[in-house]
């Protein structure tokens, strides 16, 4: 994957939380069409820097940098490069699926409501699994859910997509679908994604880069063996 981009740039980022003290700061550059493993393990923690990164929540000291130009803790500065699934956003439950995934690009007006249409359309038809796009969300399983808000959040074509434990609640066959959908984003669609806590599989056969958060501080890795080597040598479980 390319490297050639800088997206954002943590310096001694240390989260601000009332509820957890003693965080380890955190130095590391999320680059362009890479994607990304964040592991520890405490789910919550994991995501507390998610939201760092992404600006959602203000560093309590330290710096987070956007795309090498300006420092920022408001998300809505760098709309819509960056995309945010936390693990439990929603559908509004008042739309079908194809008007979820319509609605951000119908609100920013970033197309004739013909293009927008064909668009969303375009973002469903590549899953396919039998679902109906034209139900409402109390009447779709997981997994449709799933595959609907991230295609809400990329029809705005970010450049970052965070998303929190990306495949609780999904049956195998569900997961293994899911798992190539988020590759084929980064491989296909040159969008650098950020995944908190996902199965070690996943982790294995598709990270670029991982990330281990523990109560020692932060590990890097760039492949899967490093990192094997690592949790067997200190018995991590996950």
């Amino acid at each position: 994957m390319s490297e050639s981009e800088n997206l954002i740039v943590a310096t001694q980022a240390i989260p601000e939380t009332d509820d957890i003290h003693g965080l380890p700061a955190l130095n590391y550059s999320l680059k362009s069409t890479n994607l990304i493993c964040f592991l520890g393990q405490r789910f919550n923690i994991s995501n507390i820097y998610m939201q760092m990164l992404a600006g959602l929540s203000s560093p309590q000291s330290g710096e987070v940098e956007y795309f090498n130009c300006e420092k920022s803790t408001q998300i809505a500065k760098h709309f819509p490069a960056i995309a945010y699934l936390s693990h439990d956003s929603a559908l509004l439950s008042v739309l079908n699926g194809l008007e979820n995934v319509k609605l951000p690009a119908l609100y920013h007006q970033l197309g004739t409501k013909q293009q927008i249409e064909k668009q969303a359309q375009a973002l469903l038809d590549e899953l396919s699994y039998g679902a109906n796009h034209k139900v409402l969300p109390d009447f779709m399983t997981v997994v449709q859910k799933r595959h609907l808000l991230i295609a809400r959040a990329i029809i705005l074509e970010p450049k970052l997509l965070f998303i929190e434990n990306p495949f609780a609640g999904l049956e195998f066959a569900e997961t293994r679908m899911i798992e190539d959908y988020l590759y084929s984003l980064v491989d296909q669609k040159n969008i650098t994604v950020i995944a908190s806590n996902p199965n070690l599989g996943f982790v294995e056969n598709y990270a670029d880069k991982i990330i281990l958060q523990s109560s020692s501080g932060f590990h890097f890795f760039n492949d899967w063996d490093r990192f094997y080597f690592h949790k067997q040598r200190n018995k991590l479980r996950f």
